[in-house]
């Protein structure tokens, strides 16, 4: 056995492990160092006193029906802050949130597609958040409606015993109906309440 290529081996396999040690240092510092990763739906603002936009409904990229639920954190400088919609301001619609220096609206009247909804504040921009809206009867993440497509909507029976009746459109769109239920003490089954 050759002494000399024992050794020069066990250098080659050392200085792999050398390598791979110091590759793998320099992966997690380049990770660390380029900053917390951005989850889908937050905001493109930068640190500016905590103004962002967030997107209470969905993701941003998957409103559906034309209207999407944000909250702003407003600050302290709420009067200042003007909110735009594709470049049409829509102020007005804030409405103080749940916490002291937050701001909710429900947005309505975006278009199919891309909207960019902005943040500023005397002038200066704050935030942007771009919307991806869709038609309420989808698809959104499925593809195209498959065919043929079988509409059931005057079959479909109500805990009450109607039915939601015929579709109103070819998406086979149906009426919002609501009916409360209650279960009895002991009861085994939801019943509409006395009287309906």
């Amino acid at each position: 056995m050759d002494i000399h290529a024992d050794s020069k081996a066990t250098r080659s396999v050392s200085s792999c492990w050398r390598l791979a040690a110091v590759a793998g240092a320099l992966c997690i510092l380049g990770i660390g160092s380029a900053g917390p990763a951005r989850a889908s739906g937050e905001s493109d603002r930068d640190d500016d006193g905590g103004h962002a936009i967030h997107v209470l409904s969905s993701k941003p990229h998957l409103v559906s029906g034309g209207d999407v639920l944000i909250g702003v954190d407003a600050g302290e400088d709420a009067r200042a802050l003007r909110l735009d919609l594709n470049g049409q301001d829509v102020t007005a619609t804030l409405q103080h949130g749940p916490r002291h220096g937050d701001l909710q609206v429900l947005i309505g009247g975006l278009k199919l597609g891309r909207n960019v909804l902005s943040l500023s504040a005397h002038g200066r921009p704050l935030d942007r958040v771009e919307l991806v809206d869709y038609p309420i009867t989808g698809p959104i993440t499925s593809g195209p409606h498959i065919t043929p497509f079988i509409c059931q909507t005057q079959e479909f029976v109500l805990p009450d015993g109607s039915k939601l009746g015929p579709p109103l459109d070819a998406d086979c769109t149906a009426p919002t109906v609501i009916q409360y239920l209650y279960l009895p003490a002991g009861g085994s089954s939801a019943l509409p309440p006395a009287g309906r």
